[in-house]
């Protein structure tokens, strides 16, 4: 009997590490708007994934805003998309996704693996390419 409640308690444990281990990697795309579709930029990371249906279709590293230009944390959803180079008061953007007020998500020359942006969310001008033929205005934003 003892034997048993140990493969029980063992099979609970793993069970509750798995759901934790699911839980970090970020949130389920389906709660977004219900379509599965997501932008999810990690500012711990620098990282930023595109899910579509529910599946990842792409990530890449980015740069987010410097300390004393943070990129503000919050869920969004892009508002507006602007097709090649785009003059800003803050330079020339690539493609930009806009999801709050000037802050958006746009193709760059540099774009270094730590924040160093006035805000926006930069990304790789090939990279942006993908990512705005992936996206649509509504698509949900989340920034964490």
């Amino acid at each position: 009997m003892g034997n048993r409640r140990g493969r029980v308690v063992f099979g609970v444990v793993l069970l509750v590490l798995s759901l934790g281990a699911v839980a970090a990697c970020g949130p389920v795309p389906g709660t977004a708007n219900g379509s599965g579709d997501l932008i999810d930029v990690n500012l711990a990371s620098q990282t930023m994934t595109v899910w579509r249906n529910g599946n990842v279709v792409l990530t890449t590293h980015v740069s987010t805003g410097k300390p004393s230009t943070p990129t503000p944390p919050g869920r969004y959803a892009i508002y507006s998309m602007q097709g090649g180079w785009v003059r800003t008061e803050n330079g020339s953007v690539y493609k930009p996704l806009w999801f709050r007020g000037n802050y958006g998500v746009h193709g760059f020359g540099s774009v270094p693996s730590y924040p160093a942006s006035h805000g926006c969310v930069r990304v790789p001008i090939a990279v942006q390419d993908k990512v705005y033929a992936i996206a649509y205005v509504g698509m949900p934003v989340w920034v964490h």
